[in-house]
């Protein structure tokens, strides 16, 4: 009896020293050493261990690309250790910078550089970026177009194209943003406008920023308007800004100046004001195949010549192959005080555009 109480004894010892073996080998497994390939190991804090690509880390949240989970973003605090043989560039909080393949475990980063290998605290992290710390990679690209030919009773042609580019380093963007769009029908003009932004922004932490120099070119010959500069800066703060949403909003001062084609006799062509812009920015995914991007701004004109400008757009892009997506947007413009011309007409308030087409990221 004693014996047998014994065997029992001993099975249930050995089912628990195997269990006990298969939880720890599995807390301890780790992956093998950098190697030279395009996927990373990033190791979670829970113990979970993620094969794919480290895009960037900015302002304690990491973009990470998972074939089988897709875009993924998880907070730093999150994440334990990091094993890449790609190049990735770390920049530090003092602002120095280690570009190499990399290892990160128990708090500590070594990066293996040209110069040799380098160990920091995990806490002197600031960002990380994709590739050495080249002004190329620095820059992305954007261009979209979209045509219409109509054709019978009604012989109409439309064609709008819009160009994107981005320069993003650990603590700046710069973004410039090229619109036009033309129209014609039985061969008169109905359509011809043009949009240029600039704007170059500085992160002061993770939800704030100041915009140094904002500008923007306009000219829509419809609207009566040969062309208004507004040139000024803002200070903005980030409602949301991970991985999967964007989502800012910007106050500041700028200067105005603006030229009419033509005016009724005894007034002026061309004239200059302060205004105080507003604006609401908005970038999201949807869902893995659809982004939307929002953005609402406004400006207060201020003196004898005040008047409110708006712009609102909002514009779906869909993953078709690769790079090329299929965009489909919708823009709505106000002037609060259209200017009368010198043959008495005076140009509507409003102007609404819906527009579909293509686009290219470079």
């Amino acid at each position: 009896m004693i014996m047998a109480w014994v065997r029992i004894l001993l099975v249930i010892l050995s089912a628990f020293a195997l269990l006990w073996a298969t939880v720890a080998t599995a807390e301890d497994w780790i992956p093998s050493e950098p190697s030279v390939v395009h996927q990373d190991w990033l190791h979670l804090t829970s113990g979970e261990w993620l094969w794919g690509q480290l895009e960037m880390m900015r302002d304690e949240v990491v973009s990470f690309d998972s074939d089988n989970l897709d875009d993924l973003s998880i907070d730093w605090q999150d994440v334990a250790g990091i094993r890449s043989g790609r190049i990735l560039t770390y920049v530090l909080v003092d602002g120095r910078e280690l570009t190499g393949t990399s290892t990160m475990l128990g708090g500590v980063l070594t990066v293996i550089t040209p110069s040799g290998v380098k160990e920091v605290k995990r806490r002197q992290v600031h960002a990380i970026l994709e590739g050495e710390m080249k002004e190329l990679n620095f820059w992305s690209a954007k261009m979209a177009a979209h045509f219409k030919i109509f054709k019978g009773n009604t012989d109409q042609k439309e064609f709008g194209s819009t160009v994107i580019i981005k320069r993003e380093a650990a603590f700046s963007r710069f973004d410039f943003k090229l619109q036009n769009n033309r129209g014609m029908v039985d061969g008169v003009e109905t359509i011809r406008n043009h949009r240029y932004y600039g704007s170059w922004k500085i992160f002061l932490s993770r939800k704030f920023f100041v915009t140094p120099v904002q500008a923007e070119l306009y000219s829509d010959s419809f609207k009566n308007i040969d062309s208004r500069i507004n040139f000024g800066s803002a200070l903005g703060y980030f409602i949301r800004r991970d991985d999967d949403v964007d989502w800012y909003v910007e106050l500041g001062g700028s200067w105005e100046d603006t030229k009419h084609l033509s005016v009724q006799p005894g007034e002026n062509e061309s004239y200059s004001n302060w205004t105080i812009p507003v604006k609401t920015s908005l970038e999201t995914d949807l869902t893995n195949s659809i982004e939307l991007t929002a953005e609402y701004g406004l400006r207060f004109g201020l003196g004898d010549h005040g008047g409110n400008v708006h712009h609102a757009q909002l514009l779906f892009e869909f993953d078709l192959l690769g790079d090329l997506d299929f965009e489909f947007s919708f823009t709505w413009d106000r002037i609060s005080n259209p200017k009368e011309d010198q043959e008495g007409n005076t140009p509507r308030k409003d102007d609404y555009v819906m527009a579909y087409g293509l686009s290219l990221d470079l």
